[in-house]
């Protein structure tokens, strides 16, 4: 049995990690067995998560760890693409996860109006002693990371304005199709869904959820795949 480990275990709902939840879709779609455990991300080999383990095999980086499933059960979700499409497709997921991801970060680890649902989501059912010292640790962790990426040595206006366009151009590329890249799922979705959902859906409200807000396209696809995955949104 395939265990995935990854940050939240609530039942029927994405993790507020982007990628642990697109490795779940991907074992969900192709109906690959597997359990949730939380993990601890500085236990694993890469410090991050998500890791699954299959036997005594550990797989951490969710491009890794699909990668390793396409390749032994032989299963390829853009297959239907063409070679144009999936150049589309991959400027796309590295815009999403390499760009909107960070500053996804910042509206949730340094804004104040963010922090403050993070903080009790994430940290809440930790006790008291642990909960006093370790969030303060990681948020400053954090912080560094966004200031070593970029976006950290930005104004707060300047990151919304960059995740305004981001999100725009999402929603001109989604227009009115059922997925990105069409009417069949393909594994840009795998990378868009979870992070959209984790901008707009978690009930963390941050100056990057009101700018999601104002493109309704945007919320629909989040209501329209969440339950084709058993994700009650």
């Amino acid at each position: 049995m395939i265990t995935l480990y990854q940050f939240t275990t609530i039942p029927e709902k994405p993790d507020i990690s982007p990628f642990t939840t697109k490795v779940e879709m991907f074992l969900k779609y192709y109906k690959i067995p597997y359990i949730i455990k939380r993990g601890n991300a500085a236990r694993m080999p890469k410090k991050k998560l998500p890791c699954i383990q299959d036997g005594d095999k550990l797989f951490c980086d969710s491009e890794h760890i699909i990668n390793y499933f396409k390749s032994i059960h032989k299963v390829n979700p853009d297959c239907h693409l063409s070679k144009y499409e999936l150049a589309q497709s991959l400027a796309f997921k590295k815009m999403a996860e390499e760009y909107l991801y960070f500053i996804l970060l910042f509206s949730r680890w340094i804004d104040e109006s963010g922090w403050k649902f993070m903080n009790e989501k994430v940290f809440g059912h930790l006790p008291f002693m642990v909960k006093k010292f370790l969030p303060k640790q990681l948020r400053r962790q954090v912080a560094k990371s966004l200031y070593v990426q970029g976006i950290g040595r930005h104004a707060p206006v300047e990151i919304y304005a960059f995740g305004r366009e981001c999100l725009e151009n999402l929603s001109i590329y989604l227009n009115d199709k059922t997925y990105f890249m069409g009417e069949k799922i393909s594994s840009l979705d795998f990378s868009l869904f979870p992070l959209l959902w984790n901008i707009g859906m978690t009930g963390i409200r941050t100056p990057l959820t009101d700018l999601m807000l104002s493109y309704p396209n945007l919320i629909d696809y989040c209501k329209r795949v969440g339950p084709e995955f058993n994700y009650k949104i």
